[in-house]
């Protein structure tokens, strides 16, 4: 069912009109269904689905998601032949085999159940009408429920059933709004799980009809948002964000009346109460801001002084301080200019604290920061070295963890602290230019060359290569020494593990691709990428063109084939780029032991191009 709302519709699977899809699909437990194989042995439809039921049944996920792609083309395929009459015998079969599943005892089965549900709502047959109605009331008898996965595929049903029933399940939806609504306050953890995944779901497919229920509905999610679960509270945050877009369709005196009643209430709540509840009301001012920018510039000393000053300390519950930093950014976007002279200095005051005492703080602490100045832009430039200074000390701090031999724990705590840090310094890049020379130039020098390669660090190098125009050519050049390293590393572990498996080489090495297309100088990496790759082979054979002009072929598989392309690497600095982006590109695709690695590899690659074509 999923497979057609997300537009892989039937004739992408039936590439004729009156031929059954030719692909095999594997279901577990039921062998090779080859569809060409039973159309030609003439099995009708309702043979056929004994296999789908099966499948349906399946407790892996993916099983029966193929299960539901397979009937929609099977009966898309009836509905264009000719014999409409079997047509209508194998939709009653399907209708009867979504009841039964509906009512067994296993959720897998459930679900299985409502994914053929989701089929046969977009599809045409006699007395559809009734047969919604019967669907409305077996849906509402799997809602309250303890799985979130299943919940959430419920919901969608009952979403999808809202959209395809209009007038004709307008009751039954319209129940449903009014008993989420009394979920929402019990007691029961599943019961407001349910009711706040629901209600996101219809706000998105019928807003108008959750508009007749608005104000209810924004008095109850309250119960969600201050949840101690942080299932139901992100549940019930996400519900907030929807009734917030949805007020911003009302009149201008009406959105401004219910912005106000929202805004009152996470004031209240989070002066009157403690622990995830303050929380609660922290993350929703948060969506508040997000979503009502010109009603909230009215507000941000209220919002700084009530709920940001007072979490500067210890105490108070995990994530509220964490809460209270993300909160700081988005009053700083909300007026930057106003935020700079105000706040700014206080702020990254307190920030410094936070980073001095090595806390699980301190990545909220520079994301925050980051964001800051994003918005402040070059605002910051006063308090600048206080943010180098302390970004310098964590970089510092990774090279450190990189050479040393400490926990892997607190090694990768670090890791990730450097890396937010990387992030924070590519910003303060962008904002200040040029003036970020001597300390661009400290990071390109003496830090790049001592930690692992990362994404983060391959953003931030690129950031610095680009708007700090002095460094362009250090910045090309690290690059391409981490990448070779990184390439190497990739290859050992090759070694190590045997010959590569190739079973998900193509979906990897499609999205390391994507990143290459970007490339100002890489079109030609790109085109060789997509003609030379064949994954069913031992090797992959690389036509590179030299700065002779002629073709250079470089075989992937095998140590003297890597040793060969890495010295015409080094040999060849003006084909440079081009070859370790292809290369990069082919370890990563075919690396399964270390993805980061390998999606940074991809990354750094792209980064080397672009900077040098910009130094170019």
């Amino acid at each position: 069912g999923s497979a057609l709302r997300a537009g892989l519709l039937p004739q992408q699977l039936c590439p004729s009109a009156g031929h059954a899809p030719s692909s095999t699909l594997r279901f577990a437990g039921v062998g090779n269904l080859s569809v060409r194989k039973m159309h030609r042995r003439g099995q009708s439809g309702t043979s056929l689905l004994s296999h789908v039921e099966r499948a349906l049944r399946d407790r892996n996920e993916d099983v029966r998601e193929q299960a539901a792609v397979y009937l929609a083309a099977t009966l898309q395929n009836q509905w264009r032949s000719t014999d409409k009459d079997e047509y209508q015998r194998t939709v009653l079969a399907a209708i009867a085999m979504v009841h039964r599943l509906l009512d067994a005892p296993e959720v897998a089965e459930k679900a299985g159940g409502v994914r053929c549900l989701n089929v046969l709502l977009d599809i045409e047959f006699d007395d559809k009408a009734t047969n919604l109605l019967r669907f409305g009331n077996k849906l509402r008898r799997l809602l309250p429920h303890t799985d979130d996965k299943f919940i959430d595929e419920v919901s969608r049903a009952v979403a999808h059933l809202a959209v395809v029933g209009r007038t004709i399940v307008k009751e039954t939806i319209e129940h449903e709004i009014r008993r989420s609504l009394t979920w929402l306050n019990e007691d029961r953890p599943e019961g407001r799980r349910s009711a706040a995944v629901l209600l996101a779901r219809l706000c998105e497919a019928v807003p108008t009809t959750i508009s007749r229920s608005l104000e209810p509905i924004l008095d109850g999610v309250w119960s969600a948002v201050t949840d101690g679960s942080p299932r139901i509270q992100g549940a019930g945050l996400s519900l907030l964000r929807l009734l917030l877009s949805a007020v911003g369709e009302r009149a201008p005196a009406e959105r401004g009346r219910l912005y106000a009643q929202v805004y009152a209430q996470a004031r209240k709540v989070h002066k009157s109460s403690s622990g995830s509840s303050q929380l609660g009301a922290i993350l929703s001012m948060c969506e508040l801001v997000d979503g009502t920018r010109s009603f909230m510039r009215t507000h941000i000393d209220e919002v700084y002084t009530e709920m940001v000053l007072p979490h500067r300390s210890s105490g108070g519950a995990r994530g509220t301080r964490e809460a209270a930093l993300a909160l700081l950014a988005k009053l700083a976007a909300l007026n930057p200019s106003d935020f700079a002279v105000r706040f700014m200095s206080d702020t990254v005051k307190h920030i410094a604290d936070v980073l001095r005492k090595k806390s699980d703080e301190r990545v909220a602490a520079l994301h925050a920061l980051a964001s800051i100045t994003a918005s402040c832009g070059a605002r910051i430039e006063k308090v600048a070295p206080t943010i180098i200074e302390h970004i310098q000390s964590l970089l510092r701090d990774a090279s450190s963890a990189a050479s040393g031999s400490g926990s892997s724990r607190k090694a990768r705590a670090v890791a990730v602290a450097a890396d937010a840090a990387f992030l924070c310094f590519g910003e303060l890049c962008a904002a200040l230019g040029e003036r970020m020379a001597a300390p661009g130039k400290v990071l390109v020098t003496d830090t790049m060359p001592h930690v692992a390669l990362t994404e983060a660090l391959v953003a931030t190098a690129d950031a610095v290569g680009t708007h700090v125009k002095s460094l362009r050519a250090s910045v090309n050049d690290n690059l391409l020494q981490s990448l070779e390293t990184a390439i190497k590393s990739l290859e050992l572990v090759q070694e190590d593990d045997g010959a590569p498996d190739h079973s998900d080489a193509a979906a990897s090495m499609s999205a390391q691709g994507d990143l290459l297309i970007s490339d100002h100088d890489g079109a030609e990496c790109h085109d060789l990428w997509h003609d030379e790759r064949e994954l069913g082979h031992a090797h992959h054979d690389v036509s590179l063109e030299t700065s002779e002009g002629g073709p250079r072929p470089y075989g992937a598989a095998g140590a003297d084939a890597s040793d060969e392309h890495m010295d015409a690497v080094s040999a060849q600095p003006a084909m440079r780029k081009k070859s370790v982006a292809a290369w990069a590109t082919i370890a990563s695709g075919r690396n399964r032991s270390n993805r980061d690695l390998s999606h940074a590899a991809a990354a750094a690659a792209s980064a080397a191009s672009r900077e040098a074509a910009l130094a170019d």
